[in-house]
Order: structure tokens, then sequence, then C-alpha cells
């Protein structure tokens, strides 16, 4: 029994929740749109291992199956693996499908390595931007991919050609050059969105361009987590609540496009139960030109429809530029008489007339009787004075005078072939009036032959004289003496320690000029004698040394008992001096 009330308890309970949970979301399914950016022959940055039209796509797929394995959502690709279609046709698809979002998906490049993470784009207009879902698609993708956190941004028109393109809010589309109105968007796929009647959103991703962005996405599992995270952020925006409908005009009817209606979710902005309802050809949205007419050209009025002209720009099929023109006509010039004179004797009749409008003027000339003038006054013009001739009419007296300026001098010069000789001045003659005019010139230099009348030499200045072969004129010019130049001379004698030198000396320039030089005798002479003769008696006294020592040898040698035959042999020996003295030079 217990285990009976148990089980019927967790039944009640599983009821309430499944109450509640079919009461939070309806059973509704959300349409999202996926938009793998670029494609075909757009194939995006290519900074990355691959293509980024790759990245997009493969991207689309994994995020589809997430959001599809939900059981909530039904996804739709705007293009194939290999296809480019242009930014309307895409938006097209998801108008087809009856979006509740578009997302178009990119990967970011920039020309520096630095930048990096992930930047989600929405539309600059409030009621088209899902902000909470932009950031919360930022946030779950930088935390589960630990990725950097670029945020949730906005980009307004920079404009074109046309200028910059403003939000008109009766016809719900963006137009050039209305400041009054709001900026409208940057972004292609964002202002397609809020044209046609849906919010899209740009998510880009990461940098390929960032070597640490590119590695997570080259990763096996990196896309795949990528799209997790992006899905989480999706399917809690359109999920996590309880919605709230109300009745919803998501585009009026206009002269390309139908009218949608809808009940949105004030939340999420989920749409249920969609109508469409016809075109409205007469809904232009005008773009004006204009030409004001004039008395003389007729004005217009051009009108072009903004719808049409977007659409048939971007290709979508069966609509053409809707035009209209105005012509007005000219009603022409409305004219008021400004002079009205008779002609009369020496003055013509005029009519003048002009218009008040535009200022044009008519006049017309009717010619009066002419005057009969005749020469009065002649007084004829020269070089110097204005000739003058007075008419006067033999009518009316009417008289009128004649100028003309006079002529100035035309001075020529003579034929005088100007030299030396000449005097310095020129003369100039009129050839009108004979007038005479002189100038002062630079006379012709002198043609000279050079003469050298005597050369200069050693003692006496030389003379040079210049001679002009067309004047005389004479020009003399002192040369001065070159000097002597004896050189170093020549040493005739050779000085030395005992005796005086002599050098000859001969002039370069002239050789009789002739010079002799005493050279001293070299320093030093007496000490050499000195040293000559120390020298001598030095040699003298090594050679008689060993004698002196070996005679006293032979003294000591000899005993006391044979003193008296030494001295007796001492005196024989001694008996001449001069025989001893040429004995020891025999010995020596």
């Amino acid at each position: 029994m217990f285990k009976k009330l148990l089980f019927l308890l967790f039944a009640a309970g599983m009821l309430a929740m499944l109450t509640l949970c079919v009461s939070a979301d309806g059973g509704e399914v959300y349409t999202v749109v996926l938009d793998p950016g670029h494609g075909g022959s757009d194939p995006g940055t290519d900074v990355g291992t691959r293509y980024e039209s790759d990245y997009n796509y493969t991207l689309a797929l994994l995020l589809k199956e997430k959001l599809e394995a939900n059981g909530s959502f039904k996804v739709v690709l705007t293009r194939g693996k290999n296809e480019y279609k242009k930014y309307l046709e895409r938006a097209l698809v998801a108008d087809k499908a009856n979006a509740d979002l578009l997302i178009s998906l990119h990967f970011n490049s920039n020309v520096s390595p630095a930048p990096n993470g992930v930047e989600v784009f929405s539309s600059v207009l409030d009621e088209w931007s899902p902000d909470s879902l932009s950031a919360s698609i930022a946030d779950s993708i930088s935390k589960k991919c630990g990725l950097k956190n670029g945020g949730h941004k906005k980009q307004k028109d920079t404009g074109d050609s046309r200028g910059v393109y403003y939000w008109n809010e009766e016809f719900g589309w963006d137009v050039p050059g209305v400041r009054a109105e709001r900026v409208s968007d940057y972004y292609s796929m964002i202002s397609w969105g809020t044209k046609l009647g849906f919010p899209a959103i740009i998510v880009e991703h990461a940098y390929l361009s960032n070597k640490n962005d590119l590695k997570f996405c080259d990763s096996e599992d990196g896309l795949r987590l990528m799209a997790e995270a992006e899905a989480e952020a999706i399917i809690s925006y359109f999920t996590g609540h309880t919605h709230n409908y109300q009745s919803s005009a998501d585009r009026k009817a206009n002269c390309c496009l139908e009218g949608i209606m809808s009940e949105k979710c004030t939340v999420c902005g989920h749409r249920r139960n969609v109508t469409r309802s016809a075109t409205s050809p007469d809904s232009h949205l005008w773009t004006v030109d204009s030409r004001k007419v004039t008395c003389t050209s007729d004005g217009y009025v051009y009108r072009e429809c903004q719808i049409s002209r977007n659409l048939s720009e971007k290709g979508m099929t069966g609509v053409k530029l809707h035009t209209q023109t105005e012509t007005v006509s000219s009603p022409g010039h409305l004219m008021v008489t400004v002079t009205d004179t008779e002609p009369s004797h020496g003055n013509d009749g005029i009519f003048k007339e002009q218009c008040s409008v535009c200022g044009h003027v008519n006049e017309v000339i009717t010619p009066g009787d002419p005057h009969v003038y005749t020469v009065v006054t002649s007084t004829p013009k020269s070089c110097t004075v204005n000739g003058l001739e007075v008419y006067k009419c033999t009518v009316c007296g009417d008289s009128y005078e004649l100028t003309y300026p006079a002529e100035g001098h035309n001075y020529v010069s003579g034929d005088e072939v100007l030299s030396c000789a000449s005097d310095g001045t020129k003369e100039y003659t009129c050839t009108r009036c004979g007038d005479v005019i002189s100038e002062n010139i630079e006379v012709p230099p002198h043609k000279t032959s050079l003469t050298i009348d005597r050369a200069p030499t050693c003692e006496e200045d030389g003379l040079r004289r210049k001679v002009c072969t067309v004047c005389g004129y004479t020009e003399d010019q002192i040369l001065p003496k070159t000097g002597h130049d004896y050189g170093k001379g020549k040493i005739v004698t050779e000085a030395d320690y005992f005796a005086e030198g002599s050098r000859k000396f001969v002039c370069k320039n002239d050789k009789n000029h002739v010079k002799e030089e005493i050279i001293p005798k070299k320093p030093g002479g007496e000490g050499i004698i000195i040293a000559w003769v120390s020298g001598s008696v030095l040699l003298l006294v090594i050679i008689i040394l060993p004698f002196i020592v070996l005679g006293r040898k032979k003294l000591k040698a000899v005993s006391a008992e044979s003193a008296v035959m030494i001295t007796e042999e001492i005196s024989e020996n001694a008996t001449s001096e001069e025989e001893v003295e040429e004995e020891d030079n025999v010995k020596c």
C-alpha cells in the first residue's frame, strides 16, 4: 500500500513537471536559419590552413546537428557546401522559412596577429537586436572554448556613393541621406533581416590570423566544442522562459513584398501563426530628384522607389525599378517694357523689354537719320605726339574726336665697326623722325702680340712688351731678375783633422758666376795627436818591461861568491854605452 502511494506521488510529480515544461515552450518549434558566410567563388579569408568558407560550412553542419538534437528546433542552411549566393538570396531563404533568427557564421582575420577571440554583431535598431542572445553566445563560446570574449557589438552604416543610409520608420526600410531618421546597419545580412522582418546576427567565432585561435579551430574537437557552446546559448535563449505572445506586424506590405503578421514572443521573438498578406502596389518609398521649371525649359519631378531599387539591384527575381516622372511645362517669359524711344537725327530708336521672372532681356534698335560728319581739325601723329582728328556734323553740329596714339621712336644703329680704337660711344638714329641718341658701350679689347725685348738674368730685370696690332697701344711688363742659383756646390778639397778644405759653386742660371767656400777642418785633431803619442809610449813600455824583469832574476841568482866575477863582467859589459845600447836594440 505504501509502495502504491509512493508511486502515485512520483507519478503526480512527473505529471506536474511535464505540465510546467509544456507551459514553458508550448511544444513550439523554433526556426533558426544558419548562413555559412562566403562560399563558392567567394572563399573568404585564406590566412588559416583552409579557406574561411570551409570553416563556416563545417561549423554550420555541427551547429545544425546540435540544435536539431534538442528536438525543438528546425534548422535551415542558406547555401550548399561549394555554393555562392548573394546576401539578398540568403536572406530570402530565411524569409521563406519564417525564420525566428538568422545567424551568419564567420571567422575573423586581421593584418596584425594580435587580435583574437569571439565577437558577435547585431542590429543598431533596438527592435531588431536580440542583445541578450548576442552577449550569451559570445560568453558561452569564450568560456567553453577558452577564447577571449570580444563581446556584443553594433556597427552603423558608413555610406556609399549615395551617402549614409537611415532607417525609415513608416516603411521599415532604409534610405540614403534622410538625416532626420536613425542611422541604419552597416552589415548587409543584418540590414536585410530588419527589412524582411526577422532579427539577424553575425558571429565572428575566432581570429584565424591569431596562432592560438587557429590552433583551436584546427584541432579535432575545436569546432565541435564551439558548435556545442553556441547551441547551448541559442537553446537557452528560446526555451529558458515562459513565452508571452503578442500580435506583431513583422513586415508591412509594400510595392514588392507581401506583408507579414504573426504572434511574436516579447521575450525571444519566436513567431507562431505567421500569415502573409498581398503586396501593396501603391506603397512606394520614394526618393526624389527634381529640376525647377524655368521660362525657357520644362521642369520635372523624378521619383524612384528605394524598395524596388534595393531588391532589383541585388538580384531579386521579378522585381523591376519603380519610377515616376512629372513634367512641368515652361510658362515662357513674362516681359515688361523697360525702354521705348523714337528714332531721330543722330539717335537710334530703342525698344527694350525684360522678363520679370528670370531677367531675360529683348532689345530692338531702330536706326535714326545719320550724322553727316566732316573733318574740321587734323593733327598727324609723330613718334612722340598723338594724332588728332575732330569731326563735326554739318547738319546739327554734333562732333567727336579720334585720337591716334604716338608710334614711338624706332632707333637703329649705324654701320660703323667698333674696335679698340673707338671712343666708347655708339649712336642710334630713329628711322621715322631722324632723332639721334648715343649709348656708352664697352670697347672691344686690344688685339696684342707678345714680344720680349730683354730676358731677365741673375742680377738684372728683363722686359716683356705687348703691342696692339690694331691701334698700336703698348704695354710693358717688368720681368724680375732670376737671382743666383748656386745649388749645393762641388767639393774641390776635402777637409780633415789637420787642414781646411774648399767647395766651388757655379750658378745654374749663368755659369760665368762662380764662388768658392772654405770648408773648416774637422774638429778633434789635437786629441788624435795626444792619443797617438800616448799609444806609442804605452807600446814601448810593453816591449821593454819583460827584459827588465828578466835581468832582475839573473841578478838574484848570482851568489855572493861570484860577486867579483859579476862585477867584472858588468864592468866589461859596460865598457861602452854605445855598445850596450846597440846590444839592447838587437835583443829587442
